[in-house]
């Protein structure tokens, strides 16, 4: 286990804005029907147990990242056998093939990317997804993409940026400096987590499913929640063994 001692106030923010975050969460759901507290409830508490777990292990590293990983993949790639037709073996065949090329990206993460960079990119594309849905809900106007995915909106995208800029400044300020090199990657970061979603909604509507499963309460499967960080991660891993300098933009 290599743990990333560095990383631990960041892990220990992240936990206690759950804990406040649920505190704002008990007052706000006061007056709601008992069927919608329990739904909210156990949609709050998975995701703040899913973002301080995959915390944890991109903080401990080594063999606990790679497992973590591995089971991820598995239980993606499950959930893609279950919902493709394997009577059309063109598409069948192909999506899994894509997805074989992505699990080996992310699974090479271990030995090719440190811990602070697994956190960062975990934890910017957690918030990159909930700040983009947060701000296209609120002001959103301007369709990405109707046809694959109708609720994605370019103010959404820039919302999700912004956040991005401003969690890679304060976790920067853990570790170096928050360099001009940290400007042209963020945008890059942002166009990777919205392409990696973009792909699952395509291959959902293909087969005409709104969710790749429902194992995660409120969520619906592993695909729905880590679709972006599973392509990001793949494609950064990619990209970080001829181009070092993505391997720690902060220095």
């Amino acid at each position: 286990m290599d743990l990333d001692k560095e990383s631990l106030p960041v892990l220990g923010f992240v936990i206690f804005g759950f804990l406040v975050g649920g505190i704002w969460f008990f007052h706000s759901s006061k007056g709601r029907s008992k069927e919608e507290r329990t739904l909210r409830f156990r949609k709050y508490w998975s995701y703040a147990l899913i973002v301080s777990l995959s915390s944890l292990f991109a903080v401990c590293g080594g063999y606990l990242w790679l497992g973590y990983i591995s089971v991820l993949l598995l239980f993606g790639g499950i959930e893609l056998i279950r919902n493709l037709s394997i009577g059309r073996s063109v598409q069948f065949f192909s999506v899994l093939g894509m997805y074989l090329i992505l699990g080996i990206g992310a699974f090479l993460s271990f030995s090719i990317l440190s811990p602070k960079l697994c956190l960062w990119l975990y934890l910017g594309i957690a918030g990159f997804d909930a700040f983009s849905q947060i701000v296209g809900q609120s002001f959103g106007n301007t369709k990405i993409s109707p046809k694959i995915s109708p609720n994605k909106t370019w103010e959404g995208f820039m919302g999700g940026l912004t956040y991005l800029f401003l969690f890679s400044g304060f976790v920067f300020s853990f570790w170096g400096n928050f360099s001009w090199k940290c400007i042209w990657i963020l945008p890059i970061f942002g166009f990777l987590a919205l392409a990696g979603d973009l792909a699952a909604s395509w291959i959902k509507r293909k087969v005409s499913i709104k969710d790749f499963s429902s194992i995660l309460p409120g969520h619906g499967g592993f695909l729905d929640r880590f679709d972006s960080f599973l392509f990001t991660l793949s494609v950064w891993t990619f990209i970080s063994i001829p181009l070092g300098v993505f391997r720690e933009p902060w220095n």
